[in-house]
């Protein structure tokens, strides 16, 4: 059962699963060695793991049986059992028989190539199968073999081959039967040929001579070689043959039953005719269904002369009268320079002149041909011609149409089937003659009878469709900034002429306006061709100017930080320093915020948006007042440990000096900016002082006292 572990009969085991007197090993390479030492069949299951860099990836399982006999001896290595030297005698048209074997074979080395067939005639016979007989025990003494062809009269011969599976017939011990070990199989054909009798026309070209027997279609030889026809009637005078081709098929059938003879031209028989066979270019005659070869001056078959002439001007016709399908060419099947005579009638009256083989009818009626030699040989035949009237059809010219239009096509009068074409491909089927086109392309139509055969007449004519452009449509709705007016709209179409909705006089390509509104204009181009389009402007308002703060305190890595209010309705904000070149605010604390290193008065600030008016109203660095504090208290606790004064930054051009109470100074600094150049007193005394502070351009100047409190 699966997934228990089977319980073995003592001594045997998992790795000991055949008895042997060496022990049982495998090897890396999966070679199983062992010395048996029992008769015995033993069943065992093999299973090779794969691993790769120490994973397993893989597992396969195999059954096996060991068969180990008492005895194999060598020369019980199998043969073919023949009937000797001699060969083994078979019937005509033989393609399966039965091989037997003085011993026995394995039947799993048997495979369809390990035989060869070969015929008489020394062509290779294709085998179609080969199958064991009575198989047991994979073991048999006999197979069954399937051929595609016969084997024809004479000695064939099969013979064994290695095969596909590197060896032919395998004997119960394993030794191989030796290649080209052959057997002869002899056909004999004892058959006599049944002469045909058939009849043939007092005048021919050609004939299919048909027989009760089979011949081999490759021993006929296509130049009619192999063949004589004699007329008996005729003082044996031999009839030349043009060419012979058996009625092989297009599968290439290795044999027929009939041959088509041409003749070297048209003849006069008397009869009656025999038809021989000889030794051909080939230096053969023909074969039979059994492959034998007739003798030279065999009858084949003999044909009676009848008192008609072939003649066939084949089925009615059917044509039209307007596509060159006439006149139609008639035809007798004979050449006009025959001995033949010949009479056409029309309609059972005689048409004057008309005595050659062929004639060309023109009109509708029904036409008929006597041929004749004599009295005793002619032959007659009709048939029935009728001309399909069709009337012209008439598209006109050319035509052209403005983009978008459309134009009638018309084939004419209804009551008729009409098939419209457009660019060759099919597009409408109807019972009225007219089509509205209105796509630029090739157009046909075709007036179409079918007749009381089915036969297709047609009439057609072709036209041309043209398109002249429409004017290019190039307004649409527009919104735009409220402060961009007047506003220039522009109809596009140079050369064209104008017709605006705003005024009468509004007559060119481009308005000007000053309003919101709908505005409409007709646009026509030289070819006459005109359209009316419309637009509709509608105006944004833009966002206002957002207002600066003047603190520019230091945050972030940056040494001055601008800020302004927020601007509803914004979608972020613009900064520049010289109103040409314009950024994306950085934000470095809000949104509101851009931070720089070099403080400029020149900064300017503007609202973006999506929208008509992309941009709103700037606003300019506004400076403020320099406000100084009176206390500066450096005692470590984070609160006015440094001397700030708010708004210095906005004045970088500035001198803060520190003095004390008897005017020494004690503190000065060019450029004082609250970070990196700061006043502390840390390392002063507590106490009041005082101080000056000079900015700007027109040297402002600011005193007062300060206290240092620790």
């Amino acid at each position: 059962m699966s997934g228990v572990p089977g319980v073995y009969v003592n001594p045997y085991s998992g790795a000991y699963p055949v008895s042997s007197s060496s022990g049982v090993a495998i090897s890396q390479n999966g070679t199983i060695s062992l010395t048996a030492n029992v008769v015995q069949k033993a069943v065992t299951c093999v299973r090779v793991d794969e691993y790769r860099n120490g994973f397993k990836i893989g597992s396969v399982t195999r059954d096996m049986q060991v068969k180990v006999e008492a005895i194999c001896n060598p020369n019980m290595d199998p043969h073919f059992i023949t009937a000797g030297f001699s060969g083994t005698p078979v019937p005509c048209q033989t393609m399966e028989f039965t091989i037997p074997f003085n011993h026995k074979i394995r039947c799993s080395s048997i495979v369809n190539d390990d035989l060869r067939a070969v015929n008489s005639f020394g062509f290779p016979i294709p085998i179609i199968s080969i199958n064991p007989v009575n198989c047991i025990d994979d073991l048999t003494d006999s197979i069954h073999v399937m051929m595609a062809d016969f084997f024809t009269t004479g000695i064939n011969y099969v013979f064994t081959k290695t095969g596909s599976d590197g060896n032919t017939f395998l004997g119960k011990c394993g030794f191989s039967l030796p290649a080209y070990d052959t057997i002869k199989y002899v056909v004999n054909d004892p058959s006599i040929w049944k002469i045909k009798t058939d009849t043939i026309g007092c005048l021919s070209n050609d004939f299919t001579a048909a027989f009760d027997d089979f011949i081999y279609c490759y021993t006929v030889d296509q130049d009619a070689s192999s063949l004589a026809l004699f007329d008996a009637g005729n003082a044996n005078a031999t009839i030349p043959l043009a060419s012979a081709y058996p009625y092989c098929g297009p599968s290439g059938d290795s044999v027929s039953n009939q041959i088509l003879i041409n003749f070297a031209s048209t003849q006069i028989l008397t009869g009656p005719l025999y038809l021989l066979v000889k030794k051909g270019t080939d230096n053969t005659t023909i074969a039979n269904s059994c492959g034998r070869f007739l003798n030279s001056g065999d009858t084949l078959a003999i044909y009676y002369v009848k008192g008609n002439i072939s003649v066939s001007l084949g089925n009615d016709i059917d044509v039209c009268s307007n596509i060159n399908e006439l006149p139609v060419k008639l035809d007798a099947g004979y050449d006009s320079s025959s001995v033949l005579t010949y009479q056409w009638y029309l309609n059972g009256s005689p048409i004057s002149g008309a005595n050659n083989s062929t004639y060309e009818a023109d009109t509708t009626g029904n036409y008929s041909l006597v041929a004749s030699i004599s009295a005793g040989c002619a032959g007659s035949d009709d048939v029935q011609i009728n001309v399909i009237n069709m009337p012209v059809i008439d598209l006109g010219d050319d035509k052209n149409i403005c983009e978008g239009d459309e134009v009638l096509l018309d084939m004419g009068p209804d009551g008729m089937i009409y098939q419209w074409y457009f660019n060759g491909i099919a597009i409408n089927m109807e019972i009225y003659s007219e089509l509205f086109a209105s796509t630029p392309g090739q157009y046909v139509g075709a007036l179409i009878n079918y007749g009381s055969s089915g036969h297709l007449c047609f009439s057609l004519d072709t036209v041309i469709v043209t398109s002249t452009s429409a004017p290019l449509l190039t307004l649409s709705d527009e919104t735009i900034c409220a402060n961009l007016f007047p506003f220039v709209i522009d109809a596009g179409n140079t050369g064209a002429s104008f017709q605006w909705s705003t005024s009468a006089t509004d007559t060119l390509q481009q308005i000007s306006v000053f309003e919101s509104g709908i505005y409409g204009v007709t646009i026509t181009n030289n070819f006459g061709c005109s359209i009316m389009e419309w637009m509709e402007l509608t105006t944004e308002d833009p966002l206002d100017a957002p207002i600066m703060d003047c603190g520019t305190v230091s945050a972030n890595g940056y040494d001055f930080i601008y800020s302004w209010a927020d601007v509803p309705g914004n979608s972020g904000y613009e900064v520049s320093f010289d109103n040409i070149n314009w950024l994306q605010a950085n934000t470095p604390t809000s949104s509101t915020s851009h931070g720089t290193n070099t403080f400029s008065t020149a900064f300017l600030v503007r609202a973006i948006m999506n929208g008509a008016c992309s941009y709103g109203a700037m606003a300019p660095y506004v400076s403020c007042e320099i406000q100084v504090p009176d206390i500066v208290t450096p005692n470590g606790d984070g609160i006015n440990d440094l001397f700030l004064i708010p708004n210095i930054n906005s004045y970088p051009d500035n001198t803060f000096s520190v003095y004390s109470r008897w005017g020494v100074k004690v503190y000065s600094e060019t450029g004082y900016n609250n970070t990196s150049k700061v006043f502390s007193g840390k390392d002063l005394p507590s106490g009041r002082y005082f101080y000056t502070l000079v900015y700007g351009n027109e040297k402002i100047l600011k005193s007062g006292t300060l206290t240092i409190s620790k």
